[in-house]
């Protein structure tokens, strides 16, 4: 029972950090795809007023 137990809580905490490394990498993935596009967008409107 008590090796049971500690499988359990084993598998739970690392449930829980794969959760949050995955929340973690999501929201940094999604910032920096909203930095990317306002990069390029800025880059569009200097070329724009370059040409």
């Amino acid at each position: 029972m008590n090796k049971f137990e500690t499988i359990i809580v084993i598998l739970t905490s690392i449930i829980g950090v794969i959760c949050t490394v995955g929340n973690f990498s999501f929201n940094f993935g999604r910032w920096f795809l909203i930095k990317r596009i306002n990069f390029t967008i800025e880059n569009m409107i200097k070329r724009g007023q370059l040409l």
